[in-house]
């Protein structure tokens, strides 16, 4: 029952935690691949 509730809450609030807890979670890999294809589309 708790866990209903508390995914109710988030639902409802739309709170579901800090951005940058999410980016530093990342794998290192993911955040390699995320700056190539930026470099990529850029040019640079």
């Amino acid at each position: 029952m708790f866990f209903l509730v508390q995914s109710v809450y988030f639902v409802l609030t739309g709170d579901l935690g800090d951005t940058e807890e999410a980016e530093i979670a990342l794998d290192p890999f993911e955040k390699v691949r995320r700056q190539a294809e930026e470099t990529l589309t850029t040019g640079r």
